[in-house]
Formats: C-alpha cells, sequence, structure tokens
C-alpha cells in the first residue's frame, strides 16, 4: 500500500526563496529552509520546503528569512554522506499549505489588511488553501 504523510512543523524561516524559473516554460518554483527546536537544549532540526507555482508567488513576494511560518505537507527523509564521510540525512517537505504566523514583526504588509493595519473582510492568505487532489503528482 502506498501512502503519504503529511507532516505540520512550526519554525523560522532560515534562508530567503531560492528561485527556480525553467528556461522550457514550466511553472516557477522554490525552495527555503524552515529551523525546528522542539527544547532550548535541543539542536535545531532543518526542513527544506519546496513550494510549487501556487504557493511560489506568495512566498516570493512575503517570505522573509526570521519569519515563524507554518508549513504543512508531504514528509521525505533522505539519507546521503557528506564531505566528511559522515552519514547525513535530511527531511523535505513539499509546502502544499504555508501560513505566515508572526506577520506584526516584519515591515511586509500582511496580504488583506489596508494601509491603516485593519483587516479586509473576506480576504485570506491564499497561500493557506489545502491542497487538491493530484497535487502530489504534479508537482515538479
Amino acid at each position: 500500500m502506498v501512502g503519504i504523510i503529511d507532516c505540520i512543523i512550526v519554525g523560522y524561516v532560515g534562508q530567503d526563496l531560492k528561485r527556480f524559473i525553467p528556461d522550457d516554460g514550466s511553472p516557477p518554483w522554490g525552495t527555503f529552509s524552515v529551523g525546528v527546536t522542539v527544547r532550548k537544549e535541543a539542536p535545531t532540526i532543518w526542513f527544506n520546503v519546496s513550494v510549487n507555482a501556487k504557493n511560489y508567488e506568495f512566498c516570493d513576494q512575503y517570505l522573509k528569512k526570521g519569519m515563524m511560518v507554518l508549513v504543512k505537507g508531504p514528509v521525505n527523509a533522505k539519507a546521503y554522506m557528506s564531505k566528511e564521510e559522515k552519514p547525513q540525512a535530511s527531511l523535505q517537505i513539499v509546502g502544499f499549505q504555508i501560513t505566515i504566523l508572526n506577520w506584526k514583526d516584519q515591515n511586509a504588509q500582511v496580504p488583506g489588511e489596508s494601509d491603516s493595519g485593519d483587516t479586509l473582510p473576506g480576504i485570506e492568505n491564499e497561500a493557506s488553501v489545502p491542497r487538491e487532489s493530484g497535487d502530489d503528482e504534479n508537482f515538479l
């Protein structure tokens, strides 16, 4: 039986979005890292997050290093050998839902807010939309 494991993480963006715009006209996509610390004494767990065209524009416009985000999507672990020949692992999430949790700490204007900071009714974060059936197969 084949299945997808969805994961939800809350952490801080460790690097700005790396943009990938294919020459063949395919939709753009990007990656960024999120650090999650479970306890003060514990080491930070780093996740590589990939976003497809649906969330790429939102992340490109608003996501900045240091922002607290919630990321939801399927998770994948990969093992590899470091340059020092030590076994390493990376955790990767395809970010189908990206929600920025600390807008007020940044200088960017929140989507759906006016210049005065008042929330406009009926406008939500367009990147916080549940994924559609078939998105898993169509990413990258």
